[in-house]
């Protein structure tokens, strides 16, 4: 979008869009600017890529541990056992 359609939607003159910029540029707030938006592009890069391998870790440890873990509790279908092995009514 050029500045004369980004004026003419916001019912100004491009020249005050021309100036802004320049203003921007000059006092640094539009490099800052977008310095902030690619570092905050590159932490959401980063941390979605961490989402990704933890849940693959969770996926994998979930396979592991939890069919032995449910054992090792004395959990079935009719009840768990409680420490002495002995089945208890389900509750």
């Amino acid at each position: 979008m050029s500045y004369r359609e980004v004026a003419r939607e916001l019912g100004i003159r491009d020249t005050y869009i021309h100036n802004w910029k320049n203003a921007f540029e000059k006092d640094g707030t539009l490099a800052a600017e977008v310095n902030r938006e690619v570092s905050e592009t590159a932490e959401l890069k980063r941390l979605r890529e961490e989402c990704r391998q933890l849940n693959m870790e969770r996926e994998s440890w979930s396979r592991l541990v939890l069919p032995t873990s449910s054992i090792s509790r004395g959990d079935t279908k009719t009840g768990s056992s409680n420490r002495t092995g002995k089945p208890q009514a389900p509750v």
